[in-house]
């Protein structure tokens, strides 16, 4: 659970344009990346992770990942907090640029208003996570699984655009 959690909103207007933007953060958590555990251990999966190339070998010995075999004398394939990692991250969650038309220009169209705009969502994330997505739900909805990260989804980068009408 993270020490503490913030959020900004940003509103500014000129000349008919305005401005949006909620920035979002989560500050002092650690997540367990179970993803890399189950990809960079020997054991019965056969897919690992590009990270197992930079292993330990006699000619290699400052490697950061430890040597590959399945006997495992040092133990290696069990569970450390070589898994487990600063989840703080900041995200700008919204951005929205709009321009609304002056009321002389649209009141020939017939209209009350006209505004066009672009809006982005999850635009940048800024962590030092490792994992696709900092923002690591729970596991099957369970609360003892909180914090651990099973290959969490990433957040999509949603960009659109529209035209607000009334009439």
């Amino acid at each position: 659970f993270p020490d503490f959690t913030a959020g900004l909103n940003v509103s500014l207007g000129f000349k008919g344009f305005d401005f949006k933007a909620f920035v979002y953060g989560s500050f002092g958590n650690e997540i367990v990346c179970a993803h890399k555990y189950y990809t960079q251990t020997v054991g019965t999966l056969s897919n690992y992770s590009v990270d197992r190339l930079d292993r330990w070998t006699a000619a290699t010995p400052n490697a950061s990942q430890p040597r590959m075999t399945y006997d495992d004398p040092n133990e290696n394939m069990r569970f450390s907090d070589r898994y487990v990692e600063d989840g703080s991250y900041i995200r700008l969650r919204n951005i929205q640029l709009g321009y609304s038309f002056n009321k002389s220009l649209i009141e020939k169209m017939r209209l009350s208003k006209l505004r066009i705009y672009v809006s982005a969502d999850n635009l940048l994330t800024f962590t030092d996570y490792s994992g696709w997505n900092p923002e690591v739900s729970l596991y099957q909805s369970n609360a003892l699984m909180a914090g651990v990260d099973y290959a969490t989804y990433p957040m999509p980068t949603i960009i659109t655009g529209g035209v607000n009408i009334t009439f």
